[in-house]
């Protein structure tokens, strides 16, 4: 699978693909010839995952790793069929998202103020960025005299090889947002901090970057997400 998949995806999707073979896959069917892996086996398999508390979606993206690879061996001739076109799949409960409201925003970004990353919240909810968009943000994407901000890339930590900066899957992941006043009225103060992070530091690499860490360098997305 992996070497079938390696020129097709990127880092993070065969970092992922591995996460759920060691997790899931190979604990489950590893000691199985293909042959003897079957609709009921995998149906099973489902049904147990889902028994253990897994989420649909989650059960999903197993599918289709198991699925992609019995792909595979189908075209290769291993096998006759691939068992889990025939096999159900838990129903996904559809989620409203939830949407603060302009008051909210302005406490969130009240109560923020003067900490690390306060800036970094002020630019996501005024421009819709993911965590990991905003750590690939450098200086040279924000244009303030056209009022945009530049969406070019995400930053993803791949074992072995650290902080990467890949670009999205997507023509659509690449856009141009509309950089909010509140963002250019702080951006003085954001530019401030760094230099006075760098000041303290004992060593700097310069990267460029909006968000760097104590360092210099990219902040992992776990420590904004924790």
């Amino acid at each position: 699978l992996e070497d079938s998949r390696r020129l097709k995806i990127e880092l993070t999707t065969l970092r992922d693909y591995r996460s759920i073979l060691r997790a899931h896959l190979i604990p489950a069917f590893g000691h199985l010839p293909l042959s003897q892996l079957t609709q009921d086996r995998v149906q099973m398999f489902y049904a147990e995952k889902l028994d253990a508390g897994y989420a649909p979606g989650t059960i999903g993206n197993i599918h289709d790793l198991l699925s992609s690879a019995l792909k595979d061996a189908v075209a290769s001739e291993v096998l006759a069929r691939n068992v889990c076109d025939f096999v159900a799949l838990p129903k996904q409960k559809h989620r409203e998202p939830y949407v603060l409201t302009v008051d909210q925003c302005k406490l969130l970004v009240n109560a923020a103020r003067g900490r690390r990353l306060w800036f970094m919240i002020l630019v996501a909810l005024t421009t819709g960025a993911r965590v990991g968009e905003l750590l690939a943000l450098h200086w040279s994407d924000i244009d303030v005299n056209n009022l945009r901000i530049h969406i070019r890339k995400s930053l993803a930590w791949i074992k072995g090889k650290g902080h990467v900066e890949k670009e999205p899957k997507t023509k659509s992941g690449i856009r141009s947002v509309i950089l909010a006043q509140a963002v250019v009225d702080a951006i003085v103060e954001q530019q401030q901090y760094i230099e006075n992070v760098r000041t303290k530091a004992s060593k700097w690499v310069e990267l460029d970057l909006v968000f760097p860490n104590r360092y210099g360098a990219h902040i992992r997305n776990r420590t904004v997400l924790d």
